[in-house]
């Protein structure tokens, strides 16, 4: 879930792009699935599975991680 690229330059993002993609990998088919993003795009984020929810918290909200977001949401993929 999330990520980001791009590239610093003398510290200064160049390029800068955090994503909210969802993905989900299944083993025994060998195959990968999207699901809807994230309402907040960010990297290097927490995440933990409830139940039914996985519960997705802070993260970088832009590239290199400079700025954390204190944004937690939570998701089902049913």
């Amino acid at each position: 879930m999330g990520g980001e690229g791009g590239f610093l330059v003398g510290g200064v993002p160049r390029q800068a792009k955090v994503f909210g993609q969802m993905e989900s990998y299944d083993p025994v088919g060998d195959t990968w699935q999207r699901h809807a993003p994230m309402t907040t795009p960010r990297h290097a984020v927490g995440a933990a599975v409830i139940g039914d929810w996985i519960y997705v918290a802070g993260g970088g909200a832009v590239l290199g991680g400079s700025v954390q977001s204190a944004v937690h949401e939570a998701f089902t993929l049913g």
